[in-house]
């Protein structure tokens, strides 16, 4: 929330700029992609996304970022 003296200035009662961000890095020593892939039975090929021990079609874990501003006049 920006100081009321710079509001006022612009002719704002309130100004608020905020950044959400979720997920952005992963530290890890896993050797693939993502250390969150799913793994059911390495041996069915038909229930799992791993192929002989190493994943396989998984999707990476999703990333967010919110940028917003909330006036009010």
């Amino acid at each position: 929330t920006l100081p009321k003296n710079l509001t006022t200035r612009m002719k704002i009662e309130k100004l608020r700029v905020f950044i959400t961000a979720h997920n952005l890095a992963t530290f890890t020593n896993y050797p693939g992609w993502d250390p969150e892939v799913t793994r059911v039975v390495e041996s069915d090929p038909q229930v799992s996304n791993v192929s002989n021990g190493s994943p396989y079609l998984s999707t990476p874990q999703v990333r967010t970022t919110t940028i917003g501003v909330q006036l009010s006049f």
